[in-house]
């Protein structure tokens, strides 16, 4: 196997991964405390919507961010 091919599956990997992490993180920051609260699971209901809201902005971003450089990563095959 040449190197370009060991490389182009490692960035591939590495890319999956990334991607990976970024769903988890979307799944866990944000659809997962509005389901707890839709639901009434959660006490966060105490918590000023504001926040809620504003925290849920932040983990989704930081998913979106690692699904981009996923996607970002992957121009570099060769």
């Amino acid at each position: 196997m040449d190197q370009d091919a060991v490389y182009n599956e490692r960035l591939k990997l590495f890319a999956t991964w990334l991607n990976a992490l970024g769903s988890g993180i979307v799944i866990t920051g944000v659809f997962a405390p509005l389901i707890a609260v839709t639901l009434g699971l959660s006490t966060a209901a105490d918590v000023p919507p504001v926040n809620f809201v504003l925290s849920s902005v932040i983990w989704l971003l930081s998913g979106f961010a690692l699904n981009w450089l996923a996607r970002r990563s992957l121009r570099s095959l060769r």
